[in-house]
């Protein structure tokens, strides 16, 4: 896997989780820069609604609070990759149920970053910003990053500065996937596994 990407999943899960830390039973949005086989313990199902970019579902399979909680604590860059795997996913016609949804998220970031270690650049005397600019003294004094997503019958709209169910597609009914309960989503670059958006439904 390339590393950028790597990074990139590795960054976006430790900042979902951190946002998901501070706001328990919230809906969570953020963006950095198939159905599912059972997997592990079985706690949850996978699915992935194929794009040119892909959405992948991950929902307890007993829709219960506790499972769901598993879920976000098992949650890492490792776990990522070996869920969404083509290992772990099987191509499969469905009938898929999901709520229409739409998400516009505001988030300071300052607080979060320098959890994550990213201190320097907000410190006035120890930020170095000449590699992008010839102006001496600049450093950040807040970091703002706002999203939204919208998910309904059209498709999914997402971007980023930094009820009711429908179905998706009517098919013979062989499998059910039915997403009425709380969820995690992400939306990635196939080709490269790179996580673009991702979030969390608390109340669907």
């Amino acid at each position: 896997m390339d590393s950028l990407s790597t990074a990139n999943v590795e960054f976006c899960l430790d900042v979902f989780k951190e946002l998901n830390g501070n706001n328990v039973g919230d809906n969570i949005f953020f963006s950095p820069l198939s159905d599912g086989n059972n997997v592990g313990d079985n706690i949850f199902s996978p699915l992935s609604l194929l794009y040119a970019l892909s959405m992948v579902l991950l929902g307890a399979r007993g829709n219960s609070a506790e499972q769901m909680g598993k879920i976000e604590k098992q949650l890492n860059t490792k776990t990522f990759y070996e869920w969404t795997s083509s290992a772990n996913m099987v191509e499969r016609e469905l009938e898929v149920h999901i709520p229409r949804f739409k998400l516009e998220i505001k988030y300071e970031l300052n607080s979060l970053l320098n959890s994550l270690g990213m201190t320097d650049i907000f410190n006035e005397i120890k930020a170095d910003l000449s590699g992008i600019s010839p102006v001496d003294g600049l450093y950040l004094s807040k970091v703002i990053h706002k999203s939204y997503v919208d998910v309904n019958e059209e498709g999914t709209e997402a971007a980023a500065a930094t009820g009711d169910s429908f179905l998706v597609k009517r098919l013979p009914i062989r499998a059910r996937f039915l997403a009425n309960h709380p969820f995690l989503f992400f939306i990635r670059h196939s080709p490269t596994n790179t996580i673009l958006f991702c979030g969390k439904l608390a109340s669907p």
